[in-house]
């Protein structure tokens, strides 16, 4: 352009031509920001999802329509739904991905074993109780936290054990929380475990006014430690090392229980979750009391999207230090994230439950 103008003798009104091409170019602010990630829409009520390695495949929780929802992550869809489950609430895979656990979430409710190489089922087995979350321990046995605490399922045998959960001791060190702080709506339980499978990582209701959050090792099948803590969700994330663990927005040492930082405030209408990276050095979270980062910028990804009080709207995912959660990145989504996240073990997508289902997040 400058060579055309320049060659009509009108130099300087190409040099503001130019000029005013470079600034456009090197002032984005004046754009919207994209949106980064898929929304997959699910017709039902998606409660809780995992990943499967093996298959390259998610299977999501479909609670109203009694049965597992299954994404192809390299066909980027939904394929046919296992048609397994009744009330399914929460779901775990066993460690060489060949079971799939399903909590069917009912006063006596029980555990469906599906074969997923036949997709068939396989066992279903009565624990007496309503199954809130499980997990598997590297053992293969299956933790179920629920109306009836903390239990241990021996799928091979059939067998369902009491594991008792130890009782709080003095407050631990860490950041303290002051006020009021209620249980969020729908909160009941939730079970991480470690990617070896040596420890897993809980949070459940007490006598339903405060929200205990424990840590239980897998080898002498005992509860190591637990603690009291006030205005948590129903969304826990382990750390690949297992020294850390995310229960809501707040991070605690699985050693001592103590509170290593916090993303977000408690309230009564706490929703979101949170995952590690693979590499252990961030935390991707998104809660509904997060506070906006870069606040100053008018085309980051909060722009537009604050709610009262200076929070955030769940639009946004924040890649995280794992050693306080400092802010370090935010990610604009194209939906509303509202409970368990989980990351591919490439580390390249991250799933989250999500108003619309799940919602799939490039961050490799």
């Amino acid at each position: 352009i400058m060579k055309q103008v320049r060659g009509c003798g009108c130099w300087s009104r190409g040099w503001r031509i130019s000029t005013a091409i470079l600034l456009a170019a090197l002032c984005p602010a004046v754009l919207p920001a994209a949106n980064i990630g898929t929304v997959v829409s699910v017709v039902g009520q998606a409660t809780d999802l995992v990943y499967d390695g093996q298959r390259s495949q998610v299977y999501i929780c479909n609670y109203t329509q009694n049965r597992i929802e299954v994404y192809s992550i390299a066909q980027q869809r939904l394929l046919s739904p296992i048609n397994i489950g009744n009330s399914p609430a929460a779901l775990a895979i066993s460690a060489d991905n060949n079971t799939l656990y399903i909590a069917n979430n009912l006063a006596n409710g029980s555990i469906t074993l599906v074969n997923l190489t036949t997709q068939a089922l396989a066992d279903d087995i009565p624990v007496n109780s309503r199954p809130d979350s499980i997990a598997v321990g590297n053992d293969g046995q299956v933790v179920i936290m629920g109306s009836a605490g903390l239990l241990l399922l021996n799928p091979v045998a059939r067998t369902v054990n009491t594991v008792p959960n130890s009782p709080p001791g003095s407050a631990a060190p860490g950041l303290s929380i002051a006020g009021t702080l209620p249980i969020p709506a729908g909160f009941r339980a939730s079970l991480s475990a470690t990617p070896d499978g040596r420890l897993i990582f809980g949070m459940a209701t007490a006598s339903g006014t405060v929200s205990r959050v424990f840590v239980y090792q897998v080898a002498s099948a005992t509860v190591l430690t637990s603690r009291n803590v006030l205005g948590m969700n129903a969304a826990t994330a382990a750390s690949p090392d297992g020294s850390k663990f995310m229960a809501g927005p707040f991070l605690f040492d699985s050693t001592t229980l103590a509170m290593l930082g916090r993303t977000g405030l408690p309230a009564a209408t706490l929703t979101g979750g949170s995952v590690f990276s693979v590499d252990g050095n961030s935390v991707w979270a998104t809660f509904s009391t997060q506070p906006a980062i870069y606040p100053l910028n008018p085309n980051n990804p909060q722009s537009g999207t604050r709610v009262a009080g200076g929070t955030l709207s769940l639009g946004v995912l924040q890649q995280l230090k794992s050693s306080n959660l400092g802010a370090k990145l935010g990610l604009r989504l194209p939906d509303n994230i509202i409970g368990k996240v989980i990351i591919s073990s490439d580390g390249k997508n991250i799933f989250a439950l999500s108003a619309s289902g799940m919602l799939v997040v490039p961050v490799g």
